[in-house]
């Protein structure tokens, strides 16, 4: 954050405090924030089926469970192109598949130069909840192998939480290895 301001009689000056703030004041929490390593797709071809959707599973011992949040974003960019790209975020909890949470927003822009967070807001609070999957989903887009939507992991298995859908299922071995996707809760 920059506070831009005066002292008193002095020459408006800028420093950066390198301070995160939020809407309402909210404190954000992340994992896999060192942005390199791995990444899966959602659109991406697995040996299996296309992944249509994937994000995290917080499993016993990670950090962020019990975090209360309203939204979360991924660290994820667009590969190739896809015509009509748009994305949503979905909460499920795994004992009640068919009844997700579904995020309030969609997004249909992504840069494809670089890795950037994305957030997805949800109408009520929540509790980051171990076993839950917290994922993006493909709404609408012609997806392939080569165009598609990568979610950035920190290639460190220690958080072991990475999930997918693919072949008419849940998967949370991708990769054979699991990797922790590079998620932040607000």
């Amino acid at each position: 954050m920059k506070i831009h301001g005066t002292a008193k009689g002095a020459a408006l000056s800028t420093k950066d405090f390198g301070v995160a703030f939020s809407a309402g004041g909210a404190t954000q929490t992340c994992q896999g924030e060192s942005y390199s390593g791995d990444a899966i797709g959602v659109g991406q071809d697995y040996p299996s089926g296309e992944i249509t959707a994937a994000g995290m599973i917080p499993l016993s011992g990670n950090t962020l469970i019990g975090t209360v949040a309203s939204r979360f974003s991924l660290l994820m960019k667009l590969v190739g192109s896809v015509s009509d790209l748009e994305i949503g975020a979905k909460i499920y909890d795994p004992d009640d598949i068919g009844n997700p949470l579904i995020s309030t927003n969609t997004i249909n822009d992504v840069a494809s130069d670089d890795y950037n967070f994305r957030q997805f807001e949800f109408s009520a609070d929540f509790t980051v909840t171990e076993g839950f999957y917290y994922v993006i989903y493909q709404v609408s887009g012609a997806f392939s192998n080569s165009n598609r939507i990568n979610i950035r992991m920190n290639g460190s298995a220690a958080d072991n939480n990475t999930v997918a859908y693919y072949s008419d299922d849940w998967y949370d071995d991708y990769f054979g290895s699991d990797r922790a996707i590079s998620i932040c809760f607000t």
